[in-house]
């Protein structure tokens, strides 16, 4: 498994008898990882790497007793904010503060606790990407579709859940912590191929349209319990469609191989065949024909049971041929529990 560090040096200003401050650093040292397991996720970029402007969101609370925490007591306003942005060239990891135009690479400096709440150490934190306008790491608000290249591709970290990454204290010596980022959403891996040569489609949208009267709800934005990797149901935004635009990207496909674009939606159990229905825009023109998603496309057998869900880190592959009246002349649908290693660069 690759492996991307992050390098963080935690400095903490003791006060001294004098009435000084004297800087005691604390190293510490993050390493960042996408799960590839078959059980958790893998990327959607290039394997386990992250790709060039990822972001990751640092959270320091002060711990807690209970695992996972309930309180989240941040250490300081401003280092629940922390944002975490790669890059190919040294450093690879750079970081600012909330409303901040500087960046630094030497380290994140923590200023003396408070001793009042200082009791059990601290406790680090993370989700990917950085987003605006979120006040905690259990309740992170997102949209579905859009345009391509601002899509979310939500990840968290599976430590934040334990307590592997807690009761920190900043004492001077070198500290680290580990983050396995795990894919929050369900991928649609749609492919396209003509069935002619001399053929040539480009790609504007794609839209996924939940059936009138359908049993299978359809979100399109909500809140995102990034400790526990859940969605808080009760702060789901339902949507009678999600249309992610590819058009910026002048994609196309002609008859030489399936050109993939990845379409992300939130998790749900599936209930009747053709509640959702996918629908395409080739060439600025909407498509007369669809295709409604039947319970069989994606069923998974598990401990002997059928199960009909789009599940949290899976891909489905639906692969489309259209013939010269771009009509849908064949399809095939295979469902993986891992994401393919394919690069797409618009989740950051």
């Amino acid at each position: 498994m690759e492996r991307k560090w992050i390098v963080a040096m935690l400095s903490e200003m003791v006060l001294l008898v004098s009435c000084q401050r004297e800087l005691n650093q604390t190293k510490l040292t993050v390493d960042a990882e996408i799960e590839p397991s078959a059980n958790a996720t893998k990327a959607i970029f290039t394997g386990t790497k992250f790709l060039q402007g990822s972001t990751i969101r640092i959270f320091v609370y002060y711990a807690e007793n209970t695992t996972p925490m309930t309180q989240f007591v941040p250490y300081s306003e401003k280092y629940v904010n922390i944002q975490g942005k790669y890059s190919t060239s040294s450093p690879e990891w750079t970081f600012r503060f909330t409303g901040a135009t500087t960046t630094f690479d030497d380290g994140i400096y923590l200023m003396d606790p408070d001793v009042d709440v200082f009791t059990d150490g601290l406790a680090v934190h993370a989700y990917s990407p950085w987003l605006e306008n979120v006040q905690s790491i259990d309740a992170v608000p997102f949209t579905v579709g859009g345009n391509y290249s601002k899509v979310v591709d939500l990840m968290y970290a599976e430590q934040n859940s334990t307590s592997e990454n807690a009761k920190i204290i900043p004492d001077g010596n070198a500290k680290s912590v580990r983050f396995t980022f795990r894919h929050a959403m369900a991928m649609l891996n749609i492919g396209f191929k003509c069935k002619h040569d001399q053929t040539k489609m480009a790609i504007t949208s794609v839209t996924l349209e939940k059936k009138n009267g359908g049993a299978t709800e359809l979100y399109s934005g909500g809140v995102f319990d990034a400790v526990n990797g859940v969605f808080n149901d009760s702060e789901m935004t339902k949507g009678e469609s999600v249309t992610t635009s590819y058009e910026a990207q002048n994609y196309s496909f002609d008859n030489s191989d399936y050109f993939y674009v990845p379409f992300l939606i939130v998790p749900v159990e599936y209930l009747t065949d053709g509640d959702y229905i996918l629908k395409f825009k080739f060439n600025g023109q909407d498509l007369a024909v669809s295709y409604p998603i039947k319970k069989e496309d994606i069923a998974v057998i598990e401990g002997g049971a059928t199960r009909y869900e789009f599940r949290q880190g899976y891909s489905y592959t639906f692969n489309f041929t259209f013939n010269n009246f771009v009509q849908i002349d064949d399809v095939t649908v295979n469902v993986s529990d891992s994401w393919p290693v394919e690069e797409h660069k618009f989740f950051f």
